[in-house]
């Protein structure tokens, strides 16, 4: 005999109440639906994120306990990344499991571990981790790159900083010292204060202008230059706020991010980018022995390559290009202002060292004009700018 039974369970269907019924059998409760789903949305998500903070617990690793979805995110919304790094690393010891987000992170506090994970066992940790996909111009920097890959990129532009390549740009970096210099002359003798992070920003934007594209964007001296605006929009990052904290919470959204095309760099900003450095090319093809800068040695690069792709390549790619030169002009800008700011700062704060510093450069270069060999003799000047280095990080980690 069949029998059918045509009857709907109650707990799923009502259409008089339009409701879920939990635990009907027991007759406790009864939900509406749309409260059921967020509930059960809710209980998914705290699972996923007490999945993802989990890591550093079953592997042993002491650390302090973390917030859902942000970790120790909290703390750096009222520290400062150095004080809290330094703050766990005196409470947990030196080897710390934190997370950024749902992003599990070693810190690592140990010279002797750093230098296994950096030297002896380099071979094991030559990737950067993908903390948010760039996009497909910045995907091909130096710093972004993986594997095979990287080697090539590092390989390639590792020579770009040789002795003799910089001391081919010395004459482009003296003719910025000399804009700054007439700058700071002329406040100085009408007795007006200078902001000393505006100034340095200005005098490394003019630098990496002329050294990374050959450019001369007088940044001191014209401030609204559409390549010095467009430069400031590109360093502020004002732009990869919701990004990057959503790409924290999910560290996965990076993959699909990357097989969308989806780059939180503004197209925008790096359409001009890529319109100044395509003119500055079609400009150098006439003569391309002309020019010294970090470009023209990228163009004038010949090695050869099969990419995954099987297809073979001859120098680099135009978005290798593009994206090696604006990771150029971002590791350079920052960096090297605050540590001419707070270098000035303890020159101010420190009238004998600033009167030593003098001293040693009276004495070595005196009149003659600035070459890569006699700055380079200067020691108490190495010195003090590594204590400089030490005192002021100019980025953390």
């Amino acid at each position: 005999m069949k029998c059918e039974y045509h009857h709907k369970p109650s707990f799923l269907f009502s259409d008089r109440y339009q409701s879920v019924r939990i635990m009907e059998i027991l007759g406790l409760i009864s939900v509406p639906t749309w409260l059921f789903c967020l509930c059960l949305i809710l209980l998914s998500l705290y699972l996923y994120t007490a999945w993802c903070q989990s890591v550093w617990k079953r592997l042993g690793v002491p650390g302090p306990e973390p917030v859902p979805f942000l970790g120790i995110m909290n703390r750096l919304f009222k520290q400062n990344l150095n004080e809290v790094d330094m703050d766990l690393h005196k409470q947990y010891g030196r080897v710390v499991g934190v997370y950024q987000g749902n992003i599990p992170v070693l810190l690592v506090a140990d010279p002797e571990l750093i230098k296994q994970i950096t030297v002896k066992e380099f071979s094991n940790f030559t990737n950067r981790f993908d903390l948010i996909y760039p996009g497909e111009i910045m995907a091909n920097g130096v710093n972004a790159a993986h594997d095979d890959h990287w080697k090539f990129l590092r390989n390639t532009l590792s020579p770009t900083f040789s002795t003799g390549k910089l001391k081919n740009m010395m004459p482009l970096i003296q003719n910025n010292i000399n804009t700054m210099l007439e700058i700071i002359s002329e406040k100085s003798s009408k007795g007006e204060s200078m902001e000393m992070k505006r100034l340095f920003g200005g005098y490394t934007m003019d630098v990496i202008a002329s050294t990374a594209f050959g450019l001369e964007v007088n940044s001191l001296k014209n401030p609204d230059d559409p390549f010095v605006n467009h430069a400031k929009i590109f360093f502020s990052g004002s732009f990869t706020g919701p990004f990057l904290m959503l790409q924290f919470m999910f560290p996965r959204l990076t993959n699909l991010f990357r097989v969308l095309k989806i780059s939180f760099f503004p197209k925008s900003l790096l359409t001009f980018f890529e319109d100044v450095i395509n003119k500055t090319i079609q400009m150098r093809k006439e003569d391309p022995d002309t020019n010294k800068d970090f470009l023209q040695l990228m163009l004038n690069t010949d090695k050869e390559r099969t990419d995954s792709g099987g297809k073979h390549i001859k120098g680099l790619t135009r978005n290798e290009i593009y994206g090696n030169s604006l990771i150029f002009m971002v590791a350079g800008y920052d960096t090297t202002a605050n540590t001419l700011t707070f270098g000035s700062y303890c020159l101010a704060t420190n009238p004998d060292v600033q009167d030593k510093l003098i001293e040693e450069i009276d004495r070595e270069i005196a009149d003659k004009p600035l070459e890569y060999e006699n700055v380079m003799s200067l020691e108490y000047l190495d010195m003090f700018i590594s204590e400089v280095l030490r005192l002021w990080a100019p980025t953390p980690r």
